[in-house]
Parts: structure tokens; sequence; C-alpha cells
């Protein structure tokens, strides 16, 4: 019987570590305020916004965003490793409003209009660290004198993120004991 419960318990952390999803909302104190000025180096890192150890954030002089950590430049899907929503937040994902299906690649999830994004909840998806998180961009340069400049805010982790299935996993380890 010890045994059994052992191994049930075993099953249960295992498939809770397997969904353990990072959601990472605002709260208004430890937020990231990024900015990219027109015509920027962006093989600068000083112009990146670095989120993980695969992907950071930036723009060329036009057109979209993408990673320089793996990227050569723009393309239509926007930056590897990424995958985008707008018209939500991270929230939403939690309480199952949302679900990963619902994200896109870069373009499509802004419908070909990044200007239109500016002052619209949105969530960013990692997909390497499967991390959800805010994000809400306040500037977005138009146009050929702009030099791709761009702005956003995004939530940072807050103390003690699990993500909810990994905090149910530690919950029931527990309960184990």
């Amino acid at each position: 019987m010890r045994r059994m419960m052992f191994a049930v318990g075993l099953v249960g952390v295992v498939a809770c570590g397997a969904d353990a999803s990072e959601f990472w909302h605002f709260d208004g104190v430890n937020d990231v305020s990024f900015s990219k000025a027109g015509f920027a180096d962006t093989s600068d890192p000083a112009n990146w916004d670095t989120i993980s150890a695969n992907v950071a954030i930036t723009r060329g002089n036009s057109q979209g965003l993408f990673n320089p950590l793996v990227d050569s430049g723009y393309t239509n899907a926007g930056p590897t490793g990424t995958l985008w929503l707008f018209g939500g937040t991270a929230q939403d994902v939690v309480d199952g409003t949302v679900v990963l299906g619902d994200f896109g690649e870069w373009q499509p999830a802004h419908g070909s209009n990044p200007p239109g994004t500016v002052g619209q909840d949105a969530v960013l998806y990692l997909i390497g660290k499967d991390r959800f998180i805010d994000i809400k961009f306040t500037g977005w340069g138009i146009g050929p004198g702009s030099g791709g400049s761009f702005s956003y805010e995004r939530a940072v982790p807050s103390a003690g993120v699990l993500g909810v299935f990994g905090v149910a996993g530690f919950g029931m380890m527990r309960r184990r004991r």
C-alpha cells in the first residue's frame, strides 16, 4: 500500500511538472518598460529586450519584431521561439478563456497591423519555456522616418512563481507525506 501511494504521488508530481506553465502577470511595481529608439543598432544587445537565454526582442529600422539571438532579421513569423495573442491577458489563459491554440505567429496575431497593437492587452508565449507573459505595446514607429522605434511594458515573474499546475503538484506532494 505504501509503495502504491508513493507511485501515485510520483505520477502526480511528474504529470504536474510536465504542465508547470509560468504565468507572468502585470503587478504595477516590477514590470519592465522597454523601448528601442529609431535607427538604433540592432546588433547591440543594449537595444534588445532579453527575456530568456533563447529569446530577445528587437526591431530593425522597419518591419516587425525579431529575435536577434537566432534570427538575422524580420520574417512574418516574428521572433523565433514566440507566439502571440492580442486582446487577452495571461490571466485569461489561467482562467481557460483563451487556450494555446488561440495564439499565433507575430504577423497573423496582430492582423498585419502592428501599430494597432498599441494600448491593447496582449500575451507573449515563450515556446521553449512554457511561459505566458503579459505585454502591452506603448509605441510603434510608423514609416521610414521612425527608424523602427517601438516600446512596450511587460510583466516579470513575481516572487515564488511556480505556475498554477506547479503549485497544485507541490500541494499534492505535501499531502502524500
